[in-house]
């Protein structure tokens, strides 16, 4: 190892123990953490390296793990004080809606002067979907009787679920929504985190329309079902396939399943602060996605309860990354 890379582990290793130093002050662990002294650390490696590096990976090895299990347990401790936020009659009035909308063809109203298109679009049927909740804030979502011709109309009437009583959508641009989601109740949060009625933004490249990259498409979450290294499928309501009615989709059920299968590099993580920033991305998947979460009259406290979360989560983060490249290596 050169100098400069020895300086540069050096600084990392002092800056843990200064951090552990200050996260001591309020942890469990304040009485060991409590006596380290990085001017002690810095002259026991400049004088006497070699002997002393082994024993000095396994102390930082044992904060480590001590801090990691301080920050998991705030999160979980954090995780609950904002799901107490939520409103389950909110949720259960989104599952009434959606599902009242699945296998149904969803129009737009053929009299209307707007066209729509991904810059100015009712958001694949959150509009009907949100209107259909009943909620005050969501009423103005969808208003009126849709224009349908009459071979429309007459087509719906053959069919099983026919749509003969839709309200005209409002015509909302994505980032409209994005800009006026608090005043909605809703808040960014990390996708792995959202429940029922939080909505999901994808973010992709619009070849379509124009060489640019930003929010286009949106679904209404249902549930987000964990697996394992940091993947979880993600299960919605969704609107916009073409040929096909509103619908419910799993990871599995349809030919584009694989928009529901996440992994990491898939997904804004609020630690990060990359939201709406193009990355690469790896696998089949070609999108980058947000959630925002529904918190209703309780934005503010949830907004001081997601901050947190994404602290601890980047803390956790940064911890993981000092593991294996200068500490497990040498004690080995």
């Amino acid at each position: 190892m050169n100098k400069h890379t020895n300086r540069i582990w050096l600084t990392g290793l002092l800056c843990l123990f200064i951090w552990a130093n200050t996260f001591s002050q309020s942890s469990r662990k304040a009485k060991l953490l409590g006596k380290i002294d990085p001017k002690e650390i810095i002259q026991t490696l400049e004088l006497n390296p070699t002997p002393s590096m082994e024993a000095l990976n396994t102390k930082i090895l044992e904060y480590k793990t001590i801090l990691e299990e301080e920050y998991r347990r705030q999160f979980q401790e954090v995780l609950e004080e904002l799901n107490d936020l939520r409103d389950p009659l909110y949720q259960y009035r989104v599952g009434l809606s959606a599902k009242k909308l699945e296998g149904i063809n969803i129009y737009h109203d053929y009299g209307s002067s707007q066209k729509n298109n991904e810059d100015n679009t009712c958001v694949n049927g959150w509009c009907q979907a949100m209107a259909g909740t009943g909620l005050v804030q969501f009423n103005d979502l969808a208003s009126g009787h849709i224009s349908f011709y009459a071979k429309t109309f007459a087509e719906e009437r053959s069919k099983s679920k026919p749509n003969l009583w839709q309200k005209k959508p409002k015509y909302i641009n994505v980032r409209d929504l994005l800009n006026n989601a608090q005043r909605y109740g809703f808040l960014p949060i990390d996708l792995d985190l959202a429940q029922r009625g939080d909505f999901c933004i994808q973010y992709y490249r619009k070849t379509r329309i124009r060489n640019e990259f930003g929010p286009q498409h949106l679904s209404l979450i249902d549930q987000v079902i964990p697996w394992e290294n940091g993947w979880f499928e993600l299960r919605d309501w969704h609107e916009g396939i073409e040929d096909m009615p509103y619908l419910y989709r799993t990871g599995f059920n349809l030919p584009n399943s694989y928009n529901n299968i996440f992994r990491p590099e898939n997904v804004y993580y609020g630690y990060q602060n990359e939201e709406g920033k193009e990355r690469w991305l790896y696998g089949k998947n070609p999108n980058v996605c947000q959630a925002y979460g529904y918190f209703g009259n309780n934005v503010d406290k949830a907004k001081d309860l997601i901050k947190q979360i994404n602290f601890i989560r980047g803390q956790l983060n940064l911890l993981g990354r000092l593991t294996t490249e200068y500490l497990v290596r040498r004690i080995k």
